[in-house]
Formats: structure tokens, sequence, C-alpha cells
């Protein structure tokens, strides 16, 4: 599982982030862990100068400003999509067939 973390203060730039990168990890329906990187130190040690920033799997992918939607929607198809899982990035909808196995009449919503 990757992990995501948001770095930042707690202003509301940063905020306003986490929640674009939450939105964007849940239609893309990806399973990742998300934190909030709030202490100074911490952020330092990413060699960050301006924040909010978004760090994936300890590399950084974005920083300096708040990132548009389509933006980390990109970003996160690149980083945490793969041949070996690409039904991780499908948007979630809902389907009048079965889903792994199951019952023909149930409906089911995101990816198997």
């Amino acid at each position: 599982m990757k992990t995501i973390k948001i770095l930042g203060t707690g202003c509301p730039n940063c905020k306003k982030t986490e929640a674009i990168v939450k939105a964007a990890v849940k239609q893309l329906n990806i399973d990742v862990e998300i934190e909030e990187v709030e202490d100074v130190q911490d952020i330092m040690a990413y060699n960050i100068m301006s924040t909010p920033a978004i760090v994936i799997d300890e590399k950084v992918i974005f920083k300096g400003h708040v990132p548009s939607s389509s933006e980390i929607t990109k970003l996160l198809k690149e980083v945490c999509c793969n041949e070996a899982d690409s039904s991780c990035c499908e948007p979630l909808e809902t389907v009048d067939e079965p889903c792994c196995g199951g019952h023909p009449n149930t409906k089911s919503t995101g990816c198997c």
C-alpha cells in the first residue's frame, strides 16, 4: 500500500490540498494511506521551502501551491497505478452486473 503525505502547517491552503487529494483518491478508488505532516522539523526533512507539498512513498511529487483537481488526478494515476493493477484508477460507478462472483442481481460500487 502506498503512503501519501500532505506536508503543511495546517494553513487553509494545506487543508485545501488535503481535501483535493482525498477527493482524487476516492474518485480513483486507490488504496492508499494518507498522513498529515504538520511538524515543521518533519517538513524540513523533505527539503521543502514552501507548503503545501505532497509526498508519495517518501518522494516529493508536488510543492509550493494548491494543486488543481486535474493535476492531482494526473499525478496519482502516474504514480499509483500500474499494469499489474490497472483497475485501481477506474472511476467509481454503480453497475448492474455481478462483481467478483457476486449475486447477478446485486449492484456493486467501485472496482473489484
